[in-house]
C-alpha cells in the first residue's frame, strides 16, 4: 500500500486545474510518479529516451484503496489525463498500458509559491501532441516490447542525463557515459530531492574549481562523487583551490610580474 499520496494544491489551482482535475486524478498522478522510483521496474524506452513505464492497474487500486473506483473507470481517467496534456501513454501490442508525465504536469507538480507567486512566471501548458493509445512508439533496434527491465528511472520528466554527463566531460576532459545506470540512479535520486540541472551544473564548476589541478582529488571528478549524498554539501561550499601550494606560488608570481613591470 502506499502510505503518503502527495498533491500540489497550490500548483493545481494556479494552472487553473481544480475545476477540470480531482483528488483521484492527483492521486493517480502521484502514484505513476513514485512508482519510477522503484527498483525493477518494466520500461520501455524510446530513441530520444524517455522512458516510459508499465503500469498496472490492478497494482494501483491495491497501493491506493481509499480511491474506491473500479478498474474498468481507471481506463477513462488515464484518457481524461492525457489530454489535459498531464500524461502521455503507449498501450503495447499485448495491452499493457504504459505511461509517462509530461513536462507540463511535472510544473505542476513543482510549482512553488515562493518561487513562481512572487515572480509572476507561470509556465504555459505546452501544445506538443501526445501518442494515442494503441499507438506504438519507435523502438531501438532489438529492442523488445513490454519486457524491459531497466534500474534507470528517467522518463518523468526526462531526466538530462546527456547533458549534464556531456558538462561535466567537458569541465573535466573525461569521457563519462551517460547511460550508465548507476549514474542515472544518482541524478534521479537527487532530482526527487527537488534540485534542477543548474544545480548540477553549479556543483560540477565548483568542484572543479577545487579539485580539477590537484592530482589526488581530480581522481573525485566523478558522476558517483559529485552526484551522490554531498551533492547539497557540494552545491552551497565555498569554492577554494585544494592545492594551497600551487595557489601562493601563482600569487607569488603574479607580485613579482608587477615588480619587474614597475607596478606597485
Amino acid at each position: 500500500m502506499k502510505y503518503f499520496i502527495g498533491i500540489n494544491q497550490y500548483g493545481v489551482c494556479k494552472y487553473e486545474l481544480e475545476y477540470k482535475t480531482d483528488l483521484i486524478d492527483w492521486a493517480i498522478i502521484d502514484y505513476i510518479k513514485s512508482w519510477f522510483f522503484y527498483e525493477n521496474r518494466k520500461i520501455y524506452q524510446t530513441e530520444d529516451g524517455t522512458q516510459y513505464v508499465w503500469v498496472n492497474f490492478k497494482a494501483l487500486l491495491e497501493n491506493l484503496p481509499l480511491l474506491s473506483i473500479k478498474e474498468n473507470t481507471l481506463t477513462e481517467r488515464f484518457k481524461k489525463l492525457r489530454t489535459l496534456g498531464l500524461i502521455k501513454t503507449m498501450q503495447m501490442k499485448d495491452n499493457t498500458l504504459y505511461v509517462v508525465l509530461t513536462e507540463y504536469c511535472m510544473n505542476v507538480i513543482d510549482f512553488s509559491c515562493q518561487q513562481n507567486f512572487i515572480q509572476g512566471n507561470l509556465p504555459q501548458k505546452t501544445d506538443q501532441p501526445t501518442p494515442e493509445i494503441g499507438t506504438d512508439l519507435p523502438r531501438k533496434s532489438g529492442q523488445h516490447n513490454s519486457t524491459i527491465n531497466n534500474h534507470s528511472k528517467e522518463g518523468i520528466m526526462s531526466f538530462p542525463f546527456s547533458e549534464i554527463v556531456d558538462y561535466l566531460n567537458k569541465k573535466t576532459g573525461k569521457s563519462y557515459r551517460h547511460n550508465i545506470a548507476t549514474t542515472q540512479k544518482r541524478i534521479c535520486a537527487r532530482f526527487s530531492e527537488g534540485f534542477r540541472l543548474e544545480d548540477f551544473k553549479k556543483v560540477i564548476d565548483n568542484k572543479v574549481k577545487d579539485w580539477k589541478d590537484d592530482l589526488k582529488m581530480s581522481e573525485y571528478l566523478r558522476p558517483e562523487t559529485l552526484f551522490g549524498t554531498k551533492f547539497e554539501s557540494y552545491l552551497n561550499a565555498k569554492t577554494e583551490p585544494t592545492n594551497k601550494i600551487e595557489q601562493v606560488w601563482t600569487e607569488e608570481k603574479r607580485k613579482r610580474a608587477k615588480e619587474i613591470m614597475g607596478e606597485k
